[in-house]
């Protein structure tokens, strides 16, 4: 049984996954999506993902969302902090609705 719940939850966290490289690929904020290669965001989004579970409500999680970027790529290419409104909000009703379906 423990084995078929740890199945089951990699993959819920396969699917998580999956939804968010679709939206950040959707924005290539930072210009670095080609189609195949898909995961080029995959460590910005690890990091986001663990600062969502640190973020007290969207504005705070929206400053976090930010400094990920800011800390992964140097400040010229990550740009005005406002073209990050429309992701940051989307990552963070995303991932707001999985951990309550979820209980995680």
């Amino acid at each position: 049984m423990k084995d078929f719940i740890n199945g089951l939850q990699m993959r819920m966290e396969n699917d998580i996954l999956k939804k968010l490289r679709e939206i950040f690929n959707r924005y290539d904020l930072v210009g670095i999506y080609f189609e195949e290669n898909n995961d080029e965001y995959d460590p910005e989004i690890k990091a986001i993902v663990e600062e969502f579970s640190k973020s007290t409500n969207l504005d705070d999680f929206k400053k976090r969302f930010y400094k990920v970027f800011c800390d992964y790529f140097d400040k010229k290419i990550t740009g005005d902090k406002l073209r990050y409104e429309k992701i940051s909000k989307e990552v963070y009703d995303f991932l707001k609705e999985t951990t309550i379906a979820h209980d995680w």
